[in-house]
């Protein structure tokens, strides 16, 4: 009926001619806030709106059978017509119903309904309209058909303008094909439609390029292809695809949509730092360096797969850990969809001290794999250098004394001393993994111990220098490799030529040198570059400039200085099981660097090994010293836990009892305070160098160094003690000129003359030049402890006097003794052959070879085998002395016994007997039962004879008194006995070995030896060739 009413008013006003046709007269309403997407304010209210004809600018109120949400269109409750039936301009004057959702969240949309008028005019719409019933409540509009819509006229019904994605274009992750990589545009279409064409633009940083050209699919096509090659010129971008799309049968007239852009992949190399910072204090800094596209090989024969790098720095005190980066195919990862490497940047690890700076690490290409790979740069780093402070040395040196890290030679320099046995740790350090342990041991009879051991670490490379195997004096040390298989090979380890100083510097540039003093005690170095400052604990201190905190305990707490600080000492203790010397775990694997090394970007100088050009070569510790092989030949069957490198006799034990078993008291020379201290002065001011050391560096600390070796001296009887102070001294001048910046030059340490420090500081026999010791008259080797005008002396056997041919070749024994000189000291050595009967005879000749020279006090003597018996000889003697002159004389005489123990018994003394149950017979070892294989009549019965074959089988055979074989005890046992006709059988009758035409010479029993012609009727203890002039 309202709508009758509308239609004939309107009819009515036409006909009076009072009205005009509503699409020229309706009244014009521009405002965008009531736009159905306006939602900023919620006031608009259509109230107070007078009845009559409206229009909306480039607008139309929506149709539509959903609702519109509140707060939408400028107002609390908008209004739209219901329903979607839009007139035509045939229609006229139409009537349509508004709707008006008044009550939330209810299932109506359309609380509130009233009837309006539509006209359509051919490009718009006019609406009668009528005031709403309440605030705010306001009628909606939307745009007519534009943008993403469509129609002939431009009004509603609108269609799309063109293909519409369900989303961006997405951009894949490389993929890697057979022997190159691609990348896809897709086109988020749906697949089941083929009505649209799609124009795909690659883009590179956003822009369109001319050198990808731009390609079109259409139907079910919704992928394009990329190949990598594509990206040439275009490296270091991103990159991403662009779509237009437009309808195939351009029912639209051809309208193209806007370009749609994918998501962004950055194609080349990435820095995972632009700025770093590095110091002493700060730990390494890892740079990554990623790929995001694959590396590809392309062609078979292309010889070089991989993108190599240069890296090099303009400061020479800025160390990279490579000058070489490779990114290869293989280091591509599919799920991060990145090929990576990486290295580390520090400050060179230097012993001289560096002041703040800024520099910068640049990056060169030198190998690309592929053209998409042509023009790539690489940013630089910018790296700003704390400034360093200079290196440290810590010592453990004499009975033992510690002076460390912190203990400055201008001051006092004062020491603390240790009497303790045990282990203990020297230097632990809290960010890396370098460490040094020590052992020590007591000196028999004595109040003092003494460093027998050292093992230091670093990364897993682990080095020990040990002689506490064995009883005091009664050993040597043996350089050991533990967990050789994990060795890095990144540690220098060097010999001086006297055998009696070993250093090993690793890669981070720590140093730890060994002096050997007598067989009995270790003196140890530790250097440590200025990037160990505030790094380290331990017996050493703390290094942070503070001596006052050095006694710090692994708890924190910190001890008063004191000369014997044993709270302290005994806190860095190392528990039984625990310490390097029994087992050293190997690190799990980390990223950690390899090298340091020399970049140099102006001098073009590329070194990377564990010696940077800026800091001190190992020749600086150790002037003329030979490389050792840190990892000898190992089977590849074989891995062992632990190696020998200086292999000893097979009686020696790789595990040991430590501390080894105390010993009876020995008698210690007194030397009194007053010599001593005379003694100390003379040897500390006796030569030029010295006296530089005395008055440039130690000054005041002088003092100290004296009441060190006079202490020394003092406690242990020996003078030699006091060369531990001397060398402490050198060491420690040394050191001192070594950590001068002066020292660097244009980026590279040279070696000044005085830090060159000789061996053991030429044992107080000559005066050092250059690192090289010229000695006074009457002495020579290296370190001038050979004295010429005497002869070399054998003092013992490495693991006695007897050796089990069963437990490995014994026929390099070591001995030691002294005035031992390099290739010079041979071995002279005359065979003993012994039989079941007890006698035995001397070679008439002697063989001289050239020992295998371990130092100066101690070498081994390679000895011939038995030509008959070969290892299967029950018991073999050798006589053996040393010769430092071709062998016209020689020193004292040792014997030393090969035996079989599947039949003899023998103790480390020489003292030998036949096995219960076995048989010695012709030099042979037998057991019970075994048979004679010339003679299948003898057997091996012990019951009846263990030196003479059976003649009746063992079942027959009537037990007899046991015969057995006894060979000759240790010239300690018989000393004294007068027993020297126990080993003359006849006094006449036998071979003379000194003259083979004659046989007027004792026939020897018991295992003696024949004397010479003097006294040839005579035979002695093979231990006591003295006795021959009784």
């Amino acid at each position: 009926m309202v709508k009758l009413c509308i239609v004939l008013l309107f009819v009515l006003d036409f006909v009076n001619g009072q009205g005009k046709d509503p699409c020229l007269t309706a009244t014009l309403i521009n405002d965008a806030r009531r736009h159905v997407d306006y939602n900023q304010t919620s006031d608009l209210c259509d109230r107070l709106l007078q009845p009559g004809f409206y229009r909306f600018q480039n607008a139309e109120i929506p149709f539509s059978d959903s609702c519109i949400d509140d707060y939408h269109c400028g107002t609390h409750k908008p209004v739209w017509i219901q329903g979607n039936n839009y007139p035509k301009v045939s229609d006229g004057l139409q009537a349509r119903n508004i709707c008006v959702n008044v009550v939330a969240n209810d299932n109506n949309c359309c609380d509130y309904s009233k009837e309006i008028a539509v006209k359509n005019c051919g490009s718009y719409y006019v609406y009668y309209l009528r005031p709403t019933p309440g605030c705010s409540m306001a009628y909606c509009t939307e745009k007519a058909c534009s943008g993403p819509k469509y129609s002939k006229t431009g009004l509603p019904p609108c269609t799309d303008a063109y293909p519409i994605l369900t989303k961006n274009p997405v951009l894949s992750n490389p993929i890697v094909t057979t022997n190159d990589f691609e990348f896809k545009c897709h086109v988020p279409y749906p697949p089941n439609k083929h009505d649209a064409t799609f124009e795909v633009t690659w883009l590179i940083d956003g822009r369109p390029t001319q050198s990808i050209p731009k390609q079109t699919i259409s139907g079910g096509q919704r992928d394009v292809t990329l190949q990598g090659g594509s990206l040439y010129g275009h490296i270091n971008s991103a990159l991403s695809c662009s779509v237009v799309s437009t309808f195939t049968d351009q029912h639209t007239g051809g309208l193209k949509s806007p370009p749609q852009n994918s998501n962004e992949y950055f194609v080349g190399i990435q820095i995972s730092h632009s700025k770093i910072t590095v110091g002493d204090k700060l730990p390494d800094q890892q740079v990554f360096v990623t790929s995001t596209i694959p590396i590809v090989c392309r062609h078979q024969a292309q010889q070089t797969c991989a993108l190599i790098f240069t890296v090099t720095t303009d400061n020479e005190n800025v160390s990279p850990s490579t000058c070489h980066l490779e990114i290869k195919h293989t280091d591509w990862n599919p799920i991060t969809n990145t090929a990576q490497t990486s290295f580390f940047i520090n400050t060179s690890p230097t012993f001289t001290a560096t002041s703040s700076s800024t520099s910068h690490v640049h990056f060169g290409v030198s190998t690309v794999p592929g053209w998409e790979w042509s023009g790539l740069k690489v940013p630089n780093i910018t790296v700003v250098s704390t400034a360093n402070r200079h290196g440290a040395q810590c010592k453990s040196v004499g009975d033992p004394h510690y002076f460390t890290f912190d203990n400055h030679f201008t001051s006092a320099n004062k020491r603390f001393s240790n009497f303790h046995v045990g282990q203990f740790t020297l230097v632990k350090q809290k960010r890396g993994s370098f460490q040094v342990e020590s052992r020590t041991w007591k000196m028999p009879g004595g109040r003092a111990s003494l460093n027998c051991a050292v093992a230091a670490r670093e990364g897993n490379d682990v080095i020990i220098v040990d002689m506490c195997d064995g009883p005091y004096e009664k050993t040597y040390p043996k350089l050991k490799i533990q967990n050789p298989a994990m060795f890095e090979n990144k540690t220098n380890i060097v010999k001086d030529r006297s055998g009696n100083v070993f250093v090993i510097k690793f890669k981070s540039g720590a140093v730890v040198k060994v002096h050997l003093r007598n067989l009995n005690c270790l003196d140890v170095f530790i250097s440590v570059p200025g990037t160990f400052a505030g790094d380290t604990m331990g017996l050493c201190g703390t290094f942070d400039g503070n001596y006052n905190n050095d006694l710090q305990r692994p708890n924190g707490h910190i001890d008063a200085v004191s000369r014997y600080p044993y709270s302290f000492i005994d806190s860095w203790r190392i528990p039984t099981g625990t310490s390097l010397f029994e087992k050293a775990e190997p690190l799990p694997a980390k990223n950690t660097r390899m090298d340091f090394c020399t970049c140099n970007k102006q001098t073009n100088k590329q070194e990377c090994n564990n010696n940077h050009s800026a800091m001190p070569p190992i020749s600086a510790f150790c002037t003329g010293c030979t490389a050792v092989d840190p990892v000898p030949f190992l089977p590849p069957t074989t891995t062992p836990p632990s190696v020998w490198v200086t292999m000893p006799p097979p009686v020696a034990q790789t595990t040991y009892i430590f501390p080894p078993p105390s010993q009876p008291p020995q008698q210690t020379a007194v030397i009194s305070r007053p010599t001593a201290t005379m003694y100390c002065f003379d040897v500390m001011n006796k030569y030029p160098s010295a006296q530089k050391c005395i008055h440039d560096v130690y000054q005041m600390g002088f003092t100290e160094i004296v009441d060190m070796c006079v202490n020394d001296i003092e406690l242990t009887g020996d003078k030699d003690m006091g060369l531990s102070a001397l060398t402490t001294m050198m060491e420690g001048c040394g050191f001192n000129s070594l950590i001068k910046p002066s020292n660097v030059v244009n980026g590279t340490f040279v070696t000044p003359p005085e830090a060159k420090v000789c061996p053991g500081a030429c044992s107080g026999n000559g005066d050092c030049n250059n690192g090289v010791c010229t000695c006074v008259s009457g002495f020579e080797s290296s370190d001038c402890s050979v004295n010429k005008t005497k002869l070399p002396s054998i003092t013992d056997i490495y693991g006695g006097s007897a050796c089990d041919s069963q437990s490995g070749d014994c026929h390099k024994p070591v001995v030691l003794g002294e005035n031992m000189n390099y290739q010079k000291t041979a071995c002279k050595i005359r065979g003993i052959h012994f039989s079941q009967y007890g006698s035995s005879t001397v070679d008439m000749t002697s063989s001289v070879v050239l020992a295998d020279f371990m130092s100066t006090s101690h070498v081994a003597c390679p000895l011939p085998k038995d030509p008959y018996n070969g290892d299967g000889a029950a018991l073999k003697g050798y006589m053996m002395s040393l010769t430092n002159n071709g062998g016209s004389k020689e020193g004292n005489t040792q014997v030393y016994y090969i035996y079989n123990s599947t039949c003899m018994e023998c103790d480390q003394l020489g003292s030998c007997s036949v096995k219960s149950g076995t048989c010695m017979i012709e030099n042979k070892c037998y057991v019970n039962g075994d048979h004679d294989n010339r003679d299948n009549q003898g057997w091996c019965i012990p019951t009846v004879s263990n030196t003479q074959w059976t003649k009746q089988s063992p079942t027959t055979a009537a037990p007899l008194p046991t015969t057995t074989a006894f060979f000759p005890p240790s010239s300690k046992a018989s000393q004294g006995s007068g027993a020297l006709n126990n080993y003359t059988a006849v006094g006449t009758g036998c071979g003379c070995y000194f003259d083979t035409t004659r046989t007027d010479c004792a026939c020897c029993k018991n295992y003696g030896c024949p004397c010479d012609a003097t006294s040839r009727h005579v035979c002695f203890d093979c231990m006591t060739p003295d006795m021959c002039h009784h």
